[in-house]
């Protein structure tokens, strides 16, 4: 007879220690070096979900983490990021969400709630595929010589809002 064999696939999860040291070689990712100063910051254990998306260990606030490199705009820093809610998905469960922008490297991450995000969704300039369909929304950051950085909102009229208080 012939019997039915199950196969059992275990989960491997990645889980990043706060006590996670960065390493000094350059060969880390930019985005592994932005994950580990994260999980110091939450002072969390974070659990990898999907490419971009992480999970404190009590599942309470999740975290999609994104970088820019960084271009000079006149004598500021611009960062342009895509934001995209398709990665939100592997944090539904999280009673706290929020994106993780790195700028250039892991010393300079702003970390701002969904919510905010979702609040000036309208503002936002946005990429849009062959069927006019939104396929993701355009984040603008800059950092003058002092640190001090702004969220550009491009829509009605171009405005500039204080991001300093997300700045991890």
């Amino acid at each position: 007879t012939f019997e039915e064999v199950e196969e059992v696939q275990e989960e491997v999860r990645t889980v990043v220690s706060p006590k996670t040291k960065p390493t000094e070689s350059k060969k880390v990712k930019f985005a592994d070096k932005c994950v580990i100063r994260l999980a110091q910051e939450v002072n969390s254990e974070l659990i990898k979900m999907g490419r971009s998306t992480y999970m404190t260990s009590d599942g309470k606030k999740g975290y999609v983490l994104t970088t820019s490199k960084v271009y000079k705009q006149g004598d500021r820093d611009k960062y342009w990021f895509a934001y995209r809610r398709n990665p939100l998905d592997d944090l539904r469960k999280c009673e706290e969400v929020f994106v993780v922008y790195g700028c250039k490297d892991e010393k300079t991450m702003v970390c701002l709630p969904v919510s905010l995000i979702e609040k000036h969704i309208d503002a936002l300039n946005v990429s849009k595929d062959d069927d006019g369909k939104i396929t993701h929304w355009h984040i603008v950051f800059f950092k003058d010589s002092s640190g001090s950085m702004t969220w550009l909102l491009s829509k009605p009229e171009i405005q500039e809002i204080s991001v300093n208080n997300y700045i991890l």
